[in-house]
């Protein structure tokens, strides 16, 4: 890596004392939607062949509008140093450390179709008593999704997809038809 020395526990700190910690935290998660529906953008700026100019003037032009100070500036900093290509990896480390800090947890809940903010909640509870800590929930609708969810909770994956269930049953008859 070339520039990825990024002390996130100190930016923790920082964006707990400007009040800007909620933002920066719904702003990755933001972020992480906006890049899974536009490959423009992800083509742009993760592909290392990609010039800082053309990945700068991108963020200027498309993702200005989408996101508070703290986190606009991460993502300028993240491509000035020519770490953008590690955005993955250093937002998987701040969410760690943040869930280490504030003893939560991070789970991003996928659907064919947004949930209610009712559905959330129901999510959020079960959630929380299963895991036994706070768990703050992000909603990620994804057209390649039939029906039902798939929850990433930490190194944790709970699939509940539909087409899941379909399939393993369909192995299960599978087997079962295979063996008269």
């Amino acid at each position: 890596m070339q520039n990825y020395q990024y002390n996130l526990p100190l930016l923790i700190t920082i964006l707990e004392d400007e009040a800007a910690l909620d933002s920066f935290v719904r702003d990755t998660f933001h972020f992480d939607i906006i890049r899974e529906r536009n490959f423009e953008l992800t083509d742009t700026l993760f592909n290392p062949l990609r010039g800082k100019e053309e990945k700068l003037a991108l963020l200027e032009e498309v993702l200005i509008i989408y996101f508070a100070e703290y986190f606009y500036n991460f993502l300028k900093q993240l491509i000035d140093n020519g770490d953008i290509i590690y955005y993955e990896k250093i937002r998987d480390s701040f969410l760690e450390k943040l869930s280490v800090m504030q003893h939560c947890l991070y789970a991003k809940v996928t659907t064919a179709i947004p949930l209610s903010d009712t559905q959330m909640d129901r999510i959020t509870t079960k959630l929380e008593e299963f895991f036994g800590q706070q768990v703050f929930v992000y909603n990620n609708v994804s057209h390649h999704f039939s029906a039902g969810l798939l929850i990433q909770c930490g190194d944790q994956m709970i699939d509940l997809e539909v087409r899941t269930a379909f399939d393993q049953l369909k192995a299960r008859l599978g087997v079962a038809q295979a063996a008269l």
